[in-house]
């Protein structure tokens, strides 16, 4: 749980780089996590990495809800997730 909170609470750190660290790790250690925290830890952090104004970090949220794809129910894809990823079609950023 603690583990948990510091990678969550370094998505909000200034620098680019740790936020986007942050978010791969949670992605790697998902398959660890007790079941109750997978599926809210991982929406926190890619519904925050996909609002990012760093680019490499919204492209590894988009890399982690596709590797993590299956922890999320039907419902929670349709109306939580992929709003944000619909933002992401229409990214500055050619490579996201």
């Amino acid at each position: 749980g603690r583990v948990l909170k510091l990678l969550i609470k370094m998505m909000q750190d200034p620098e680019a780089s740790i936020r986007t660290n942050a978010l791969i790790c949670v992605g790697r250690v998902s398959t660890q996590l007790p079941n109750a925290s997978i599926t809210p830890t991982l929406m926190t952090v890619i519904g925050m990495g996909l609002k990012d104004p760093f680019s490499p970090c919204r492209c590894a949220a988009l890399q982690t809800l596709s590797a993590t794809s299956n922890s999320f129910s039907a419902e929670d894809l349709a109306g939580k997730l992929l709003p944000g990823v619909c933002h992401r079609l229409i990214d500055p950023d050619p490579a996201v």
